[in-house]
This record gives C-alpha cells, sequence and structure tokens, in this order.
C-alpha cells in the first residue's frame, strides 16, 4: 500500500467522512454518535464493542493519540470500504475499516481488520 493519502472530506459518505474526522481530532464521543445506539465494533485484539458508550470509551482507552489515514474507498450499497493506515507512537499499520450503514447513514457495525504480520501488531499494543 503506498503512502498517498486521501482526505477525509474526499469520501463521499458523510457518515464516514465524519468518522475519520472526529476520530483523528480525538473526538470519540462525537465518533461514537455517528453509531446506531446498539451498533458493534469488531475491533482489533477484542472480539466486539457493543453500543456507544461502550465504542466512545474503547476509542478513548485504546485510540487515544492514533491518527487513522483513509487511501481508497470503495462504496456499495450500504457497505464503504475504506483502506488506509494507522499511525501511533510513531509506528504504521495498514488497516481495512468495512462499515456497513442503515438508510439514515448511521453505522450499524464496523469491521477493524489490521494488516499487518503478528510482530507488527505486537509494536502498536500500548
Amino acid at each position: 500500500m503506498s503512502d498517498v493519502t486521501l482526505d477525509s472530506t474526499s469520501i463521499e459518505i458523510e457518515t464516514v467522512q465524519r468518522y475519520f474526522e472526529t476520530f483523528n481530532a480525538g473526538e470519540f464521543e462525537a465518533t461514537a454518535e455517528l453509531f446506531t445506539v446498539d451498533a458493534i465494533m469488531h475491533a482489533p485484539f477484542k472480539t466486539e464493542v457493543m453500543g456507544r458508550d461502550a465504542i466512545a470509551h474503547y476509542l478513548q482507552t485504546e485510540a487515544k493519540g492514533m491518527q487513522a489515514t483513509p487511501q481508497t474507498v470503495d462504496t456499495q450499497d450500504e457497505q464503504v470500504e475504506v483502506t488506509g493506515f494507522a499511525k501511533y507512537a510513531g509506528f504504521k499499520v495498514n488497516i481495512v475499516w468495512t462499515f456497513h450503514l442503515n438508510p439514515a447513514q448511521e453505522i450499524t457495525d464496523v469491521y477493524i481488520k489490521l494488516v499487518a504480520s503478528a510482530q507488527e501488531l505486537l509494536k502498536m499494543r500500548p
């Protein structure tokens, strides 16, 4: 994956655009508000994070100081797949985010897949 970045404002689905904007600003309560009340985040190193409050808490605990950079976006119906990378403490890991949206454009669930070796992933854990 190249280091060419896609400005989050180039993402056509506003909810997904806002996800990256609020995430990178560390506004995790605002990020969680983009999800349905009973949404599920399938996060790395954890099976499922269920509900807005749990998602906000998880992000505050696990993603503080992390920057997510989208590079490509593929939209099909209510699914948006974003590939890119995240940087944390000087370490970079490739990621695929798969968002599912309801008709109101709220996130019902997101799968976050780290595309890295086990050794690379261990370096990223705080």
